[in-house]
C-alpha cells in the first residue's frame, strides 16, 4: 500500500508541477479547477487504495471492493464534470469548457491505467 501511495503522491505532484509550469508560461493563467480537478483525483484514488488494501482479506472480497470503489470513483468524476457544467460553465466560454473537459478525461485515464497497473503488479502488497 505504500507504494501505491508514494506513486500516487509523485504522479499528482508532476501533474500540479507541470500545470504550475504552464500557468507561469501561458498569457492567460489557468483556472483554480484545474489543481481542484488534480486534488480530486488524488483524493479519489488515495481512498480507493486504501479501503481495497484495509479491507481485501480474500480475492474475492479484493474483487468486490475493487469493483465498487471503481464504480463509485466513477459515479464521482460525473458528478464533478456535472457540477462543473452547471455551476462554473455559465463563466466560461465554449472553448475553455472543452479544453477543461479533454483536461479531466485525459487526467481521469491517465489515472485509471496508472493506478490498474500498480493494483495487478503488486498483487502481495500489504
Amino acid at each position: 500500500m505504500k507504494n501505491h501511495l508514494i506513486s500516487n503522491t509523485i504522479m499528482s505532484c508532476v501533474i500540479f508541477l507541470t500545470l504550475l509550469l504552464l500557468d507561469a508560461t501561458l498569457i492567460d493563467s489557468l483556472p483554480v479547477y484545474y489543481y481542484v480537478a488534480v486534488l480530486f483525483f488524488f483524493s479519489t484514488y488515495t481512498i480507493q487504495s486504501t479501503l481495497i488494501y484495509s479491507m481485501s482479506q480474500t480475492p474475492s472480497s479484493f474483487n468486490l471492493i475493487y469493483n465498487l470503489t471503481t464504480m463509485l470513483k466513477m459515479l464521482f468524476s460525473l458528478s464533478f464534470l456535472v457540477i462543473y457544467f452547471l455551476v462554473l460553465e455559465k463563466t466560461s466560454n465554449t472553448t475553455e469548457t472543452i479544453t477543461f473537459s479533454l483536461f479531466f478525461i485525459t487526467t481521469y485515464f491517465i489515472y485509471l491505467i496508472f493506478n490498474t497497473k500498480l493494483f495487478f503488479t503488486n498483487k502481495h502488497e500489504k
